[in-house]
């Protein structure tokens, strides 16, 4: 199963996982939708121009090459699920399931017992994980492969935000690697210093000229991203600040006051040497440089990083409007899966549609005269670099029962 983990990490994905909800409480399917079959790219990537030693610019650096309306809208056909299961039973009937991206095709699923498991859809297996030391309610993943270990890694969990019974932000792994008592591989819980920032938030209503909160108001984290090449994790916490785990020493260090500039997860693109992400003011698609960050972490100097440009790679259709956060799905070599959560306005129970769009970043740099977007201009110079936004299809999926509905899109 490890194996098919690091495979998948090394190549372009061809497949986006879909969790979707069940007949009852506690149950949840798992599709994989092949974007061969379903395509949602209309051209092959080009090539791209090398940013070595380039600097992207910090203002308008995203160019659309087609208008939005453009945009083929077909259905999204949902593919038959791979994988159906349930949580164990609970006595006090708070039945939950989390499903969390581990690679293309491998999702690690935790009930709310704390009890773990691997769907692995390349080798159509499950995998019984070690159970955690606490459960996590709203859990976060982030995987980190091994450079020590063939087909090893990391999965570092957390709770985005601390439940009632919490008394402290508790951060554990599961790591793959060699058991004491054997020369055999197998994976192995390990809890993690507690994270550093507080468990309620130090906001103050009073500044805000707002009554004081009837109950207590949980710190949330808002936005993570791996930077250093694996070394660290970034966590923004609302209202507190951003902090940094170390992934080998698992130390803690407090970066700054400011959080990052979007709204759950941050994906590294090597290819452009960026980080994307949801913009957390507008959740346009939207680009920054952390790479900064992990120079710093020890010394606390680093500055809030700066976003390059944010940009809609559509225009919903008429009567539509989103709801919930938007999800991004690296599918490698600069290309991304954009899903957005959509209902139809005035509509009581929701709608519980789905837009997933197909949208290529690639650089190119404009010489002065802003006419010709090339690798270099006419008179040698090459002028000023920037990101490419290319759009391509967009399927949405309707569903027919508010009981079959797509919760996740990774």
């Amino acid at each position: 199963m490890s194996r098919a983990i690091e495979s998948t990490m090394r190549q372009s994905r061809q497949f986006v996982n879909l969790i979707m909800t069940n007949l009852y409480n506690g149950a949840k399917s798992l599709h994989f939708v092949d974007l061969k079959r379903q395509p949602l790219f209309k051209t092959p990537l080009p090539p791209t121009a090398s940013t070595d030693g380039d600097r992207f610019e910090t203002q308008d650096a995203f160019s659309q090459t087609q208008p939005t309306e453009s945009l083929v809208l077909e259905r999204l056909r949902l593919p038959r699920p791979s994988f159906q299961f349930e949580t164990s039973t609970a006595q006090d009937r708070s039945w939950y399931i989390n499903c969390l991206p581990l690679s293309d095709r491998v999702v690690f699923c935790s009930d709310q017992c704390g009890h773990n498991f691997v769907v692995d859809g390349i080798a159509r297996c499950l995998v019984t994980m070690p159970s955690l030391h606490k459960r996590k309610m709203m859990p976060l993943s982030i995987f980190i492969p091994s450079t020590d270990v063939e087909g090893g890694g990391s999965l570092f969990l957390v709770d985005r935000s601390p439940g009632i019974t919490a008394t402290r932000v508790e951060f554990e792994s599961l790591v793959y690697r060699k058991a004491s008592f054997s020369n055999t591989y197998s994976w192995q819980a390990q809890l993690l210093p507690p994270a550093p920032y507080p468990l309620y938030t130090s906001y103050s209503w009073q500044a805000q000229l707002l009554p004081p909160a009837p109950y207590p108001l949980y710190t949330k984290i808002s936005s993570y991203a791996v930077i250093g090449g694996g070394s660290h994790i970034c966590l923004s916490v609302k209202n507190e600040g951003t902090y940094c785990l170390d992934t080998t020493r698992h130390t803690w260090s407090k970066v700054g006051t400011w959080t990052l500039p979007f709204d759950g997860k941050v994906e590294y693109v090597p290819e452009l040497k960026l980080w994307f992400g949801a913009s957390a003011d507008r959740q346009k698609l939207a680009a920054t440089d952390l790479s900064y960050l992990s120079s710093t972490v020890d010394s606390a100097t680093g500055f809030q990083p700066e976003v390059l440009g944010s940009w809609m790679e559509l225009t919903l259709p008429e009567g539509w409007e989103q709801k919930g956060r938007t999800q991004l799905v690296n599918l490698g070599s600069g290309r991304f899966c954009v899903a957005r959560f959509l209902n139809e306005m005035f509509d009581p129970y929701g709608s519980g549609y789905v837009l997933l769009t197909g949208v290529e970043i690639v650089p190119h740099f404009d010489n002065l005269t802003g006419n010709d977007v090339s690798s270099g201009s006419g008179d040698g110079s090459k002028g000023k670099l920037k990101l490419q936004i290319i759009p391509h299809k967009s399927r949405v999926y309707m569903p027919t029962t508010a009981l079959a509905l797509i919760q996740d899109v990774f």
